[in-house]
């Protein structure tokens, strides 16, 4: 099984969809599906800055996904961090530059920002 696509912004998913990444020697659409109406609807979105009509260029690449159907999903991936109570901050890390933090995505957590109470 493989666990792919969970990036908290559609963006970061581009090089898995786009028909740039295609082709040898680093073909990261490993699907090699190559709908250039994805591709559009990939550029629409990373370029808009209205926030509603980006979700709406995403929403036509799930559309688009769903009928050209490179992937066939057969799992779903749970992630767990479990701790004991006194465990603290786990969800709400800051980045170097002290921006907030995504605290549980993907599976990675901040180690170094945990302490025990």
């Amino acid at each position: 099984m493989w666990r792919q696509f969970g990036a908290v912004d559609p963006d970061l998913n581009y090089v898995w969809w786009s028909t740039t990444t295609t082709a040898p020697p680093i073909a990261l659409n490993f699907a090699r599906n190559s709908d250039p109406r994805i591709q559009t609807a990939l550029i629409a979105g990373r370029q808009e800055t209205n926030p509603a009509a980006r979700i709406q260029a995403y929403q036509q690449v799930n559309e688009y996904l769903a009928q050209d159907l490179p992937y066939i999903f057969l799992d779903r991936t749970t992630w767990a961090l479990v701790a004991n109570p006194h465990v603290q901050n786990f969800a709400n890390p800051e980045t170097p530059a002290g921006a907030k933090a995504y605290g549980f995505d993907e599976g990675i957590f901040w180690p170094t920002q945990i302490w025990k109470a």
